[in-house]
């Protein structure tokens, strides 16, 4: 069913693309833009991502996905369209469940294993080849500089047959302390009120030979 909210801000091009298909608003996350998912009467579904200028810009994660294509498992970017104050971003649809539906979080341990295998995957990407910066990162003394995801909560994380299939909402990606990743890691499972001890489980499969507290929680207040 076509939401009247969308329709009537669609620029004509995309509005005559999706004419006859199935869309439906993704209710996940806490961003500023909207999120539906597109499905033709034939063919795979597709993801297209709403955003007031007021409120922000979808160029950022546009030109992210373009530099992680082949680099890891993320949306192509389709199309990029801008309407009147509205940017409209058209991804594939990358297979599987959010870390956060309640599927995946019957069985914590193994889920924050998937996930510190994840962030070790983003996180070995070659700082010195990644032209974006993680603007959140104020810093703290000595950093550990990595490729930042930006937003490593358990709703970017796409989960299928016990493995990552990919990673979405990669808007703030940028070379940053790793300990950003790791605070926005902990924070999302307690308010998806994983058990404490689940953080320590995803340490260990992280390969964090010791976790500096005193950062973790400088970039946890850092995140507000």
């Amino acid at each position: 069913m076509e939401l009247p909210n969308l329709a009537h801000i669609l620029p004509d091009d995309l509005t005559q693309k999706v004419r006859g298909w199935q869309i439906c608003e993704n209710q996940t996350g806490h961003s500023s833009s909207q999120v539906y998912r597109l499905v033709p009467p034939t063919g795979k579904a597709l993801y297209l991502k709403v955003q007031n200028a007021a409120t922000g810009s979808l160029e950022p994660e546009r030109r992210r996905l373009a530099w992680l294509q082949g680099k890891l498992p993320v949306p192509n970017v389709l199309g990029f369209y801008v309407h009147g104050s509205y940017q409209f971003l058209l991804m594939s649809e990358v297979p599987g469940l959010p870390a956060s539906d309640p599927a995946c979080l019957q069985a914590p341990n193994e889920l924050v294993k998937l996930l510190a295998l994840g962030l070790r995957t983003i996180h070995a990407l070659a700082v010195d080849t990644c032209p974006f910066r993680l603007q959140e990162d104020k810093g703290r003394g000595e950093r550990d500089l990595v490729v930042c995801h930006g937003d490593y909560s358990l709703p970017n994380v796409l989960i299928s047959d016990g493995a990552i299939r990919g990673f979405i909402d990669l808007g703030q990606l940028g070379v940053g302390d790793r300990y950003w990743d790791l605070a926005t890691v902990r924070r999302s499972l307690r308010y998806n009120r994983l058990p404490e001890t689940c953080f320590s489980v995803f340490s260990e499969a992280y390969r964090l030979s010791a976790v500096d507290e005193e950062k973790l929680e400088f970039y946890e207040r850092a995140m507000g």
